[in-house]
């Protein structure tokens, strides 16, 4: 088949880093540092699907006409009425990811040839996205097309191709999505004398 789309795309992206670092003594240093960041799609899509043309083993050979083969496709062809069917689709995608990722360090070397090293670490992802679409079928509409040079696609005055609201047949919808979170928390405890020598 052959698909025709307007696009409406938006994406907003904000973050945040911060780092904390201090020594209440020679010996002893602290560090916190923290990380946010957040991503949002925002996609609008005005869909024309221009469907169920398959030919298999030539059985819906004669639902077309002015067919041009290259290579073995069909770059262009007229599919006659109640051969394929028009799919007006108005669809919207939506999804937000976000991340925060923070982490505290500590070391410590107050101790004659010790040093205590200390991690913690702690990470969250999160990931939600949306398909919605509705349907409208027009079912049995002539159309044809030409995949050479510019594509394009042509159909008869009065289809819904054009006019997507007169698609009275076969109105339907669609809905998908998923979220993700993932979490981690991770630690380290790290602990060395220095034994001498060279």
């Amino acid at each position: 088949g052959i698909q025709t789309e307007v696009k409406k795309l938006t994406t907003t992206r904000d973050a945040g880093l911060g780092v904390l670092e201090f020594k209440p003594s020679d010996t002893f240093r602290v560090k916190i540092d923290s990380l946010y960041t957040q991503y949002k799609i925002d996609e609008q899509q005005n869909q024309t699907w221009y469907q169920d043309i398959g030919n298999w083993d030539n059985g819906e050979a004669g639902g077309y006409s002015n067919a041009t083969i290259m290579d073995h496709d069909a770059v262009g062809l007229t599919a006659n009425p109640w051969t394929g069917n028009i799919r007006n689709v108005l669809a919207a995608y939506n999804q937000k990811n976000s991340v925060l990722s923070t982490g505290l360090n500590l070391d410590y070397s107050g101790l004659a040839s010790w040093k205590v090293t200390a991690d913690l670490a702690y990470s969250k992802a999160k990931r939600d996205n949306f398909w919605n679409a509705l349907y409208l079928d027009d079912f049995g509409s002539p159309f044809s097309y030409d995949l050479r040079g510019k594509p394009s696609v042509t159909v008869p005055a009065g289809s819904s191709a054009a006019s997507p609201e007169t698609a009275e047949l076969g109105i339907s919808d669609w809905n998908e999505g998923s979220m993700l979170d993932d979490e981690v928390l991770s630690a380290r405890l790290d602990i060395s004398k220095h034994l001498g020598g060279t």
